[in-house]
């Protein structure tokens, strides 16, 4: 599903919207699960955080602005502390874009 959301135009069938329509039920009991806690099935990271955390990530950046209109207050605070984890952020470095003709370019 979000493969067809995030790659609508490769998907001739369907419209993006309708990708993001149909998964955005889950999303919504993702967000009622987290009003109880800051993590998905208590108040510590467990496995299931981090094994959906990389999906909500690219469901939200396929169209950002309009994610970040929802009102899902609980998952997006979520997917912000994800976001802005020291490890994240070290695991994700962004490196320039590799040249072969220069030799700094990568570590």
């Amino acid at each position: 599903m979000l493969d067809r959301y995030k790659y609508a135009d490769r998907h001739l069938d369907s419209s993006e919207q309708q990708h993001r329509d149909l998964t955005l039920p889950f999303i919504e009991k993702l967000n009622e699960a987290l009003k109880a806690h800051q993590f998905l099935l208590n108040d510590q990271i467990c496995l299931a955080d981090i094994a959906l955390f990389p999906f909500i990530r690219q469901y939200a950046l396929v169209n950002k602005e309009w994610f970040d209109l929802l009102t899902l207050t609980h998952l997006q605070q979520w997917l912000d502390y994800f976001l802005n984890s020291p490890l994240f952020n070290q695991v994700m470095k962004k490196y320039k874009l590799y040249n072969q003709g220069f030799s700094n370019t990568f570590p």
